[in-house]
């Protein structure tokens, strides 16, 4: 039966469908009805013409892309595991595009989880006007001093403390109590706290945290998070395996080895606190950036160079409850190097697939054109020199790890 891209599609905006269209298109035996349904697609609304010349521009562009020598570094050794007969065979235009694809998929990571969190309600809403400050006592005891120009909402409930701050600036004296853990929501981030005293403030693009007495924790969040604004992808690869047993983090791999990995562009990701404990190691001197927190071995965050600009995050990160991290991202839109799964290998994970190839190079190099590579959380500015100290691993340290990766692991975690 011929195959059709629907404009009804349930659920997909432009840009979905125009990456759907344009994989479609590439095949060499597209039928011509085919070609006809899209033309119609196409002409039915000005946002459709617009999404597909956008998916068109950024193909053509990750030509130009592989001109710089750490892109087409990166490149040059993702095409060295690309399958024997890959779908691109003959189509020389396209070997830029699948190489930096490649490159892009073959980084990803894994960083802390974050605490679920529960649907907000209305709440009630305090506020200080400019020139003013205010202080409001909560019903648990807690107290909030409320700088100048400052807003918050307060929504407690039976599981959570909850104040978001909408702007400016709060110090906050909590109550403690461990079943009922005081949680504040700023732009970019959470603060948790059981028992303490600290100050949250929102200055423009960036949100700041001042501990004054006691504990919390803190977590950095990907705003404007969307099935539409970043990449889900699977990645069954033996070096996300084992850096993840080189941490002794093996639970962050499911049981046939797979990470679950959401990618955003590096300026929409930023530390709140706790830079001076970043480190960076590569399983070999030309492998990936692999940050990590040397204070308990969480990984933060693997990248290639800014020329290609994204950050990888483990799913599971923004929340332990599965359905709402697709919610918020959708379902993973494919999953990679299957043939290091451990058990049976996955259903197309061994072969490279168009559509995941076109969505990573229309998102990340869109994120690059766009602007969205600087601040960069791991590089420097200038000299794209990293911003933490990086250990490269000897090919002895390497190969000691390879009897815990799949597909046919030795050694037990």
């Amino acid at each position: 039966m011929e195959e059709r891209i629907s404009d009804q599609h349930p659920g997909a905006g432009s840009q979905d469908e125009a990456e759907r269209w344009f994989v479609r298109l590439l095949e060499e035996d597209c039928p011509s009805g085919v070609r006809a349904d899209f033309e119609r697609w196409r002409a039915a609304d000005p946002a459709h013409a617009a999404a597909y010349r956008e998916v068109e521009y950024l193909w053509k562009q990750s030509g130009d892309a592989v001109q710089d020598a750490a892109v087409a570094a990166a490149a040059r050794r993702a095409l060295h595991h690309a399958p024997s007969e890959p779908w691109f065979l003959g189509r020389r235009w396209l070997f830029p595009a699948v190489g930096l694809g490649f490159a892009i998929l073959l980084a990803l990571v894994a960083i802390p989880r974050f605490s679920a969190q529960s649907e907000p309600d209305a709440g009630t809403h305090y506020t200080a006007l400019a020139g003013q400050q205010r202080t409001v006592q909560l019903s648990d005891g807690s107290t909030i001093l409320l700088n100048t120009d400052t807003e918050i909402v307060e929504r407690y409930g039976t599981q959570v403390r909850r104040i978001d701050l909408l702007h400016g600036q709060a110090q906050f004296q909590v109550q403690g109590n461990k079943a009922w853990p005081f949680v504040v929501h700023a732009e970019h981030g959470t603060v948790t706290a059981v028992g303490t005293q600290f100050q949250v403030r929102i200055d423009g693009d960036t949100t700041g945290v001042i501990l004054l007495k006691g504990k919390v924790d803190v977590a950095t969040q990907a705003p404007d998070a969307s099935p539409q604004t970043v990449n889900r992808v699977g990645c069954y690869c033996d070096d996300c395996q084992a850096f993840a047993h080189w941490l002794g983090r093996a639970e962050l791999l499911d049981a046939q080895g797979r990470s679950d990995i959401v990618q955003v562009a590096p300026a929409k990701f930023a530390f709140v606190r706790g830079q001076d404990r970043v480190k960076g190691v590569r399983l070999s001197p030309k492998g990936l950036y692999r940050w990590y927190a040397s204070c308990c071995n969480t990984p933060v965050g693997n990248t290639l160079s800014p020329a290609i600009p994204f950050v990888g995050i483990l799913a599971a990160a923004f929340d332990q409850d599965a359905p709402r991290a697709d919610a918020a991202f959708g379902p993973p839109t494919g999953a990679i190097m299957g043939k290091f799964a451990i058990g049976e290998v996955p259903v197309a994970t061994t072969k490279l697939q168009p559509s995941l190839l076109v969505r990573v190079v229309a998102k990340v190099l869109g994120w690059r054109l766009r602007g969205r590579v600087w601040p960069h959380p791991f590089f420097t500015r200038g000299n794209d020199t990293p911003v933490y100290p990086v250990n490269v691993l000897s090919r002895e340290e390497r190969d000691a790890l390879r009897p815990y990766c799949g597909p046919h692991p030795t050694a037990a975690a």
